[in-house]
């Protein structure tokens, strides 16, 4: 009798735990959840005018919070862009990993020696019509390529988003794909949600792996 409750206890035990597992949200859907919750405070630009640069700082910041949780036992700084290169000024960068020595030449400027790896977060990923589409690819690309030109020390460069498009019909462009385009050894990609799944009314759909992908990457760093 007393080895029939055991197991009963121990059963229920698992199940609590079971189910408060499935409670807690994984962590690309904290970070959607907080981006949510902070992007609904903001207050609305006039007319004819954005304020996508400050959205897609927001994403940025919330996104390399739970990249920092994962890079705590490596020996680099996490810094939060906007930050520049010395002798590739012409870039901007959303965030890079960066060595614990290494000291600024101004505020968010940096040796190229001291650079690791490099970050570009987008909210809505990438868009326009197929030569667009084209043009900002290259463009993300030939930015890495310059920084692993440059950066003896670097070990790779990630393109992040928050989400990504699929087609909805056959023939048009498929932003998803033509952004794995960028992977590649030194190259990272990770696009966390269906752009479809964040409209109004529905519920967001994770695309399988990318998160994970990214933190695999990062441990080898």
């Amino acid at each position: 009798m007393r080895k029939k409750a055991v197991a009963v206890c121990r059963k229920l035990d698992i199940s609590r735990r079971a189910k408060h597992s499935d409670m807690i949200p994984s962590e690309p859907m904290q970070i959607l959840q907080k981006f949510r919750a902070l992007q609904n405070t903001l207050s609305m630009p006039p007319k004819k005018k954005k304020n996508y640069f400050f959205v897609g700082h927001l994403f940025a910041d919330i996104a390399f919070d739970y990249i920092a949780k994962h890079l705590s036992s490596k020996p680099y700084k996490v810094v939060l862009g906007p930050l520049w290169i010395k002798e590739l000024e012409r870039i901007q960068w959303d965030g890079a990993l960066v060595r614990k020595e290494a000291c600024q030449i101004l505020e968010r400027y940096y040796k190229p020696e001291d650079v690791i790896a490099l970050f570009e977060f987008k909210t809505s990923g990438i868009y326009g019509g197929r030569a667009r589409v084209r043009e900002v690819v290259k463009g993300i690309r030939d930015n890495f390529a310059a920084a692993q030109k440059i950066c003896p020390n670097i070990k790779s460069c990630f393109y992040v988003a928050l989400h990504e498009r699929t087609p909805k019909r056959s023939g048009s462009v498929h932003y998803f794909n033509k952004v794995k385009e960028l992977r590649e050894q030194t190259v990272t990609t990770c696009m966390l949600f269906s752009s479809e799944s964040l409209e109004e009314g529905r519920q967001p759909v994770e695309y399988p792996n990318e998160w994970s992908n990214l933190l695999n990457a990062l441990a080898k760093l």
